[in-house]
């Protein structure tokens, strides 16, 4: 069983390596029910990894919500991991550049909420504002 894990974890890094996210995403997902839990962690890294990279390459292409979309997968896995939180973080900016300020706005004060002292989120509550400012809600704006 333990060659078995490390050809798969060869596996999977080489897809990485190459480009193949989406392949290095599912061999990731398929190698982690074999890990005892203390092994999982940096695998459930690199997994979150190939699905930021996804969405880093989407984003490139000018795939705006497939983009969002791997990016606010990220949390389902692990919501308080620092890929996580990035990728959310990113998603913010990415409705906000599209022009989708109500959903930017609810995602940035859902992320401070989880994670109010993260050093991304130390302009939020500014942020927020001018988000709810732009979307037209000035009673949440001066909130």
């Amino acid at each position: 069983m333990q060659g078995l894990k490390s050809q798969r974890l060869r596996f999977s890094v080489s897809r990485f390596e190459t480009g193949d996210f989406t392949g290095a995403e599912q061999a990731y997902k398929n190698l982690l029910p074999l890990l005892s839990a203390d092994r999982r962690s940096p695998v459930t890294e690199k997994l979150l990894a190939a699905i930021y990279r996804q969405g880093e390459v989407a984003e490139e292409a000018d795939e705006t919500d497939v983009a969002i979309g791997h990016y606010l997968r990220l949390a389902a896995i692990d919501a308080d991991n620092e890929i996580a939180v990035r990728g959310t973080f990113d998603a913010v900016a990415l409705k906000e550049k599209g022009g989708d300020t109500e959903g930017a706005a609810q995602l940035l004060k859902d992320l401070r909420t989880r994670h109010a002292n993260h050093a991304l989120l130390k302009e939020a509550n500014v942020h927020l504002a001018s988000l709810y400012e732009q979307s037209g809600d000035s009673i949440q704006a001066a909130a």
